[in-house]
C-alpha cells in the first residue's frame, strides 16, 4: 500500500525547522536536543505494539496517548470545538511527554518510543519540536480481520477515517514497514537504526 513518496516527509525538514511559534513549542525544543523520538504509526490493529515490542524489547515504556486520555479523564469528543478544554489537554500531554523524556534519561536511554495512528494533532504537534522518526506499519488487512478487528469493535470507523486521510496524502512519514515481507521501504538513518533491535 506504498504511497508516491513526494506524501513522505522525507525532505520536509522546512516544515520542522520553521521558527517555534509559541513558548510551549519553545519550552519542549529545549528540554534536550539529543533525544531521539520514534513515532510508529499505523491503523488500529495494524500490529504497531508488536513490531515496538519485536524491536524495542528493552524499552520500559511507550508513549501512548490513551494513557493521557485516561490520566487527565478527556475523551476525543471533549476537545471537538472547545479551545479550553483542547487548551487543557495540550497541557496534560505535553506534561506527560515532558515526564517520560526525562525518565527515560534518567535510565539511560537517549530515546523514546511512541505509538498512534498518525492522526492526533495535539500528539504530533507536541513531538514536532523533536524531529520525530516516522514509521507507518503498512497494514496487513487479513491478519486484521482475522484477528484485532474482532476484539476491537470501534476499530472499523477509526480505520476508515484514517485511510481517508492517508490516501490524500495527510499522513506524513519518514518510512514505511512491510510486515508481509519484512522489509522497510527506505534504509533508517544510522542516527535511529542504533536504536532497533533486528
Amino acid at each position: 500500500m506504498g504511497r508516491n513518496k513526494r506524501n513522505s516527509c522525507k525532505g520536509r525538514d522546512k516544515e520542522y525547522n520553521r521558527n517555534c511559534t509559541t513558548i510551549r513549542e519553545y519550552f519542549f525544543k529545549r528540554i534536550d536536543i539529543m533525544i531521539k523520538v520514534i513515532h510508529i504509526i499505523g491503523l488500529v490493529g495494524a500490529g504497531k505494539t508488536h513490531f515496538i515490542n519485536r524491536h524495542f524489547p528493552d524499552i520500559p515504556e511507550i508513549f501512548d496517548i490513551k494513557t493521557v486520555y485516561e490520566q487527565s479523564q478527556f475523551t476525543p469528543g471533549d476537545l471537538h470545538n472547545n479551545p479550553e478544554a483542547y487548551e487543557k489537554f495540550m497541557q496534560a500531554l505535553d506534561s506527560s511527554f515532558k515526564y517520560l523524556v526525562e525518565n527515560m534519561q534518567k535510565l539511560g536511554f537517549e530515546y523514546v518510543v511512541c505509538e498512534s495512528t498518525g492522526t492526533n494533532a495535539a500528539m504530533n504537534t507536541t513531538l514536532r519540536s523533536y524531529k520525530p522518526y516516522i514509521l507507518w506499519i503498512e497494514p496487513d488487512k487479513f491478519r486484521m480481520e482475522n484477528t484485532y478487528l474482532r476484539e476491537r469493535p470501534y476499530a472499523e470507523s477509526v480505520n476508515k477515517a484514517v485511510m481517508k486521510k492517508w490516501n490524500t496524502g495527510k499522513i506524513y512519514e519518514n518510512n514505511i514497514y512491510n510486515p508481509r515481507t519484512d522489509e522497510f521501504q527506505n534504509s533508517i538513518p544510522e542516527r535511529f537504526i542504533k536504536f532497533f533491535r533486528f
